[in-house]
């Protein structure tokens, strides 16, 4: 005797659907709330990548930007000493 189970269910729950609940339980409301929490979620990783490549960029930015410190030699520095 084989026993077939369909897909996303397991032997201790009866062979209901394993997220069934969330839609039954709460109802209309439990799946808007559910449906605005996903929309949370992937909102707050985009932000997230967007304000690290802008702090990425910035970075970037002021060490390209930056003059070359001068060189000690001897008691006088490099750029005074080419003058």
């Amino acid at each position: 005797m084989s026993v077939i189970r369909r897909a996303g269910s397991w032997p201790g729950n009866g062979g209901r659907p394993l997220h069934a609940g969330a839609g039954r339980i709460l109802g209309t409301g439990g799946r808007i709330v559910i449906s605005c929490v996903g929309v949370m979620v992937a909102m707050l990783s985009v932000t997230g990548l967007l304000i690290w490549l802008k702090k990425l960029n910035a970075r970037r930015h002021a060490t390209s930007t930056r003059k070359p410190a001068a060189r000690v030699v001897g008691t006088q520095t490099e750029s005074a000493a080419s003058q």
